[in-house]
């Protein structure tokens, strides 16, 4: 490439991150209001908006008369307004209903919330409407259909596809389609790909910006359905092969990192086994196995530990951490609540007493005396383990002798700064990094967001656990509930009641906690009921935890708070109030609280006597499936990969489809990637200029965080 040419590139590159960077409301004809709906959409750049994959497309036929419509079909009527007014229905629902005749009969179009058509058009009116025909008692009928002046009938694109972006809003879907068509007009010469274009002719890959033009304006660029949907693909893979080439770049440059090598004795890991009350599952000990050769290397571990609740992870991280001491390295652990780090920290030091470990812990409670004597015991080598919260991170004073191995928990609730602030607190050399979820991550999940970490998957529980039978009940049926619960409290059980909200809202007719407090505590009195929330003060959930753990209390009232960390072994039974409202792998974290002694645990789960098949079909999983993997599979074709997660993330949020789920255009994209990072495959000088330039513009800023879980 002549100096000429990459100056060219270099411009182009320049001008294309302003254009594709740029706040949408700067586009021209999209303006602040348009820019306020698209930002409640997560649409803020204008590479948000032309990433935005529409969520259906219509194949608009022709124009036809009422007396000919037929159940099921999509089509378009002209007629004049005979009737356009709000209604009441008989059992008090209100809906919203616009009558148009032709020569040939009359066609309700009905809508149950309310729609700016109703003051837009009125009664006398020459209209066309599009949409799906139902009949109701012979009459024909169109729920939500769209409509335009008839002198305005070419907007409805008649005989053409058109892509649908809010299903259930069609004043939405076209003013985020007008969004996207005048964001393309205008920049679609910066629109390019990450994928070097001789790879793209090798492996016959769509070119990206043609995938955009046939998704976006069908009518113009696509032939059919299926060319839009392998364009559809193509726009995926983009996305997914930036994601992955990062993480790549990353590891690659993780690997040539240097770590220390940590060896440990059979005898030493045979002798702690022993102290243990308990036998290791095969699962535990491959895992371990696998940690150990990676502490052994002279490179950096780093590795995700998945493991269900109750599976055994903390036990592992505390393994990790005996093989860092052993060879004279300190660890530290950090967990995302005070809670979950005061169970750690105990977990530890009942682990770490035979072996002489020396435990420390600093969380935002611990008082200045406390840590000042703590920074002293670390800079001098004394303490082995330090658990903690994002105290670890705050605090400069934190220094360790030599730091060699970082144990991340729950590692998707801590934002990548914060990881990277801890990782940093190595010195000469890189410390070993074990990151542990408890939600189970199907494995194009997992392939995706942590594409570039060794993930090792504890898949079996303890014997001694006999699991969790799980009840669905209507709310129709609540009295039932009630007796199960006297029913466990006699028998010396502890019971979780928890609902999706804190506080009555006004514009959600749920069940609240607070509310529900006050009902539960006159209902079971003598019981003993507490409240928890995550609002409240952090020593004020300790003490309720205390009185829940020593039995002052039967019942603790809860929101999801008790989700992560709350470890109370012998507790026996969870309700979760209106479940349809959580994802399935959220249920599953929740009902993972109680069943985790020698007695099987109960679980019940409340849904509202009027709920949609799919929503019941999808709750009652839940009675038959124990498995996390399984569920969490089922959450993602479901829900999608935000519920998995639990929380957006730098990995998830980057990919703006929510189309993470098939294995092999992740695979493939993968493939291509790698082959991009660890070989020299671009042939081509001027592309493989062309392609380090892009990754140092659009790539660099992200790749260190990559690598921070």
């Amino acid at each position: 490439m002549s100096d000429e040419k990459k100056l060219q590139a270099e411009e182009f590159l320049t001008k294309a991150q302003n254009i594709l960077s740029t706040d949408v409301r700067f586009i021209k004809g999209i303006g602040p209001n348009v820019a306020q709906h698209l930002y409640k959409k997560g649409i803020f750049k204008v590479e948000d908006l032309i990433f935005s994959i529409p969520k259906a497309y219509e194949n608009r036929g022709n124009i036809k008369k009422i007396s000919e419509l037929q159940e099921g079909e999509k089509a378009a009527v002209i007629g004049r307004i005979k009737f356009s007014s709000e209604v009441i229905t008989p059992n008090g629902r209100k809906m919203w209903k616009i009558i148009l005749s032709d020569d040939s009969g009359n066609l309700e179009c009905v809508w149950f919330s309310w729609t700016e058509y109703i003051d837009l058009f009125k009664e006398g009116n020459e209209v066309c409407v599009f949409g799906t025909v139902k009949f109701f008692r012979k009459t024909p009928q169109m729920y939500h259909p769209k409509i335009v002046k008839s002198q305005d009938i070419s907007k409805l694109k008649l005989g053409k596809i058109v892509p649908v972006y809010t299903i259930s809003d069609p004043v939405d879907s076209s003013m985020t389609a007008r969004a996207i068509r005048k964001v393309i007009e205008q920049v679609g010469d910066y629109i390019f790909s990450f994928v070097p274009k001789s790879i793209e002719e090798k492996n016959q890959i769509m070119p990206l910006k043609e995938a955009i033009l046939k998704v976006h304006i069908p009518e113009k660029y696509a032939q059919s359905l299926d060319e839009i949907e392998q364009a559809k693909k193509r726009i995926i893979f983009e996305e997914i092969f930036r994601t992955q080439l990062a993480l790549l770049l990353k590891r690659k440059y993780v690997i040539d990192k240097k770590a220390q090598q940590f060896f440990v004795s059979d005898s030493l890991l045979s002798f702690f086994f022993s102290t243990l009350p308990f036998k290791l599952t095969s699962a535990q000990l491959r895992v371990i196995e696998e940690i150990r050769k990676d502490l052994e290397k002279p490179n950096p571990m780093y590795r995700l530990l998945q493991g269900d609740v109750g599976s055994g992870k903390t036990l592992v991280a505390f393994v990790a951490c005996l093989i860092c001491s052993a060879a004279g390295y300190q660890s530290v652990v950090m967990a995302p609540t005070e809670i979950l780090a005061n169970q750690l920290y105990q977990n530890f030091v009942n682990f770490g007493k035979p072996l002489g470990l020396k435990i420390g812990i600093i969380t935002g409670s611990t008082r200045t005396s406390e840590r000042k004597e703590l920074y002293e015991a670390l800079q001098k080598g004394y303490i082995n383990s330090l658990v903690g919260t994002h105290a670890l991170i705050y605090d400069d004073n934190i220094n360790f002798k030599n730091l060699g191995l970082v144990v991340i928990d729950e590692q998707h609730r801590f934002g990548v700064l914060q990881r990277i602030s801890l990782i940093n607190k190595g010195k000469e050399y890189s410390p070993h990094i074990l990151v542990m979820t408890a939600t189970p991550i199907p494995r194009t999940v997992a392939l995706t967001v942590w594409g570039d970490l060794d993930i090792s998957v504890i898949d079996e529980m303890p014997p001694e656990r006999k699991g969790v039978r799980t009840k669905v009940y209507y709310e129709n049926e609540m009295h039932i509930v009630w007796n199960e619960i006297q029913r466990e409290l006699i028998e010396g059980g502890k019971i979780f009641i928890v609902y999706p909200l804190l506080k009555e809202s006004e514009k959600i007719d749920l069940p609240s906690a607070e509310k529900m407090y006050k009902v539960i505590s006159e209902k079971f009195s003598s019981w003993g009921v507490g409240l928890i929330h995550g609002k409240m003060p952090g020593d004020k959930k300790a003490e309720v935890i205390k009185d829940f753990a020593e039995g002052k209390i039967r019942i603790l009232v809860s929101t999801t708070v008790i989700e992560v960390g709350i470890d109370v072994p012998d507790a026996t039974m969870i309700v979760i109030e209106h479940a349809e409202r959580f994802g399935l792998s959220q249920i599953h974290q929740l009902r993972g609280r109680v069943g985790r002694k020698d007695k099987e645990g109960k679980c019940i789960l409340v849904i509202p006597d009027k709920i949609s098949e799919n929503s019941e079909k999808r709750i009652r999983i839940l009675e038959k499936e124990n498995n996390g993997f399984k569920i969490s599979e089922e959450d993602l074709n479901i829900r999608g990969p935000g519920e998995i997660l639990g929380i957006k993330q730098h990995g998830a949020n980057e990919l703006k489809v929510e189309y993470i789920k098939d294995l092999k255009l992740i695979s493939f994209a993968r493939e291509i990637a790698k082959s991009i990072a660890n070989q020299d495959v671009i042939e081509h000088n001027d592309e493989k200029i062309l392609f380090e330039k892009i990754v140092d513009k659009f790539l660099s800023d992200k790749i260190p965080f990559t690598m921070s879980g």
